[in-house]
């Protein structure tokens, strides 16, 4: 009896570590599958612009980020020592020293980011904190304006997924697309006049989606479909929206809601206060004085 009895016991406990083994794998992958791979290549020159030697400067940019629903970075090459840390946000900060730079002298750094993609999101939890963060009202996205209230009650919808996209179609066709605005001007100024760059209509979005309830989030990179050398005149803006526990690329300016999910290549994260803040949603770099940075595609 008590032989018979050992043998139950065996059974129950490999049955309960197979059942505890199929879990862990369906529930708790923390890598995802991201099957799409792709390189990108961008670089800066950086320039003296005094007459005298710069014994030690600085700047800092973007890498892309390290993790999201849809992109996952494998491997960083640069052609120039740096140190690499994470803002408050979750953004990939590189830091340059540039040392005995000469008069007027000018340095080139090349990043290259080696990164898969997918184009069926995976599923990334996200705190309390995170998401009251991204249901708040910040600069650009007044969620407390009250046309922005007003619209955003006569888009919502039964489910989530339902007022995301009736949102999406909304901002894609009464939001009137006009050339590059350098300064950011927000939500409120995109429902008043109906018009805007790729920022306004990520701040729209945004602000529409979290006064529903819906946590979302303005991402700044660039569009992708394949290895490319990164074109500084084509960094864009566009939202992401929290939906069945992952993150997804809304782009209300290019027409995107679900599909084409791998395209985008995101370097920053944008929001109101993030450590190190560079000046405005459009910008890639904080620069010491004395130097001049510019963005270059690669030859």
């Amino acid at each position: 009896m008590k032989k018979q009895s050992r043998q139950w016991w065996l059974i129950g406990g490999l049955s309960l570590a197979l059942v505890a083994g199929v879990l862990a794998w369906l529930y708790l992958k923390p890598e995802g599958e991201y099957p799409i791979r792709k390189a990108v290549l961008y670089s800066f020159t950086v320039k003296n612009t005094t007459n005298r030697l710069l014994e030690r400067a600085s700047f800092s940019t973007y890498a892309p980020l390290r993790q999201t629903s849809t992109q996952r970075l494998k491997r960083l090459d640069i052609s120039h020592p740096y140190q690499l840390s994470e803002d408050a946000l979750g953004n990939q900060r590189l830091r340059f020293e540039i040392e005995h730079l000469p008069p007027y002298g000018t340095r080139i750094i090349t990043v290259r980011a080696e990164l898969e993609f997918a184009e069926r999101p995976n599923r990334i939890a996200i705190n309390r904190q995170a998401r009251q963060r991204y249901l708040g009202a910040e600069d650009y996205i007044e969620t407390d304006d009250p046309g922005i209230v007003a619209l955003a009650g006569q888009l919502q919808r039964g489910a989530a997924d339902e007022t995301a996209e009736t949102i999406y179609r909304w901002v894609a066709n009464n939001v009137e697309a006009v050339a590059y605005i350098r300064d950011d001007r927000g939500a409120a100024y995109a429902l008043n006049h109906k018009k805007g760059d790729c920022t306004e209509y990520m701040y729209l979005y945004t602000a529409l989606a979290r006064v529903n309830g819906i946590p979302s989030r303005g991402v700044g990179g660039f569009v992708a479909s394949q290895d490319a050398r990164l074109d500084p005149r084509a960094y864009h803006n566009w939202s992401q929206v929290y939906l069945g526990k992952a993150w997804r690329n809304v782009d209300p300016q290019k027409q995107v809601f679900s599909d084409r999910q791998s395209h985008y290549v995101a370097l920053r994260l944008i929001g109101a206060r993030p450590d190190n803040a560079t000046d405005n949603s459009h910008s890639l770099m904080h620069v010491s004085e004395g130097l001049e940075v510019s963005m270059n595609r690669p030859s």
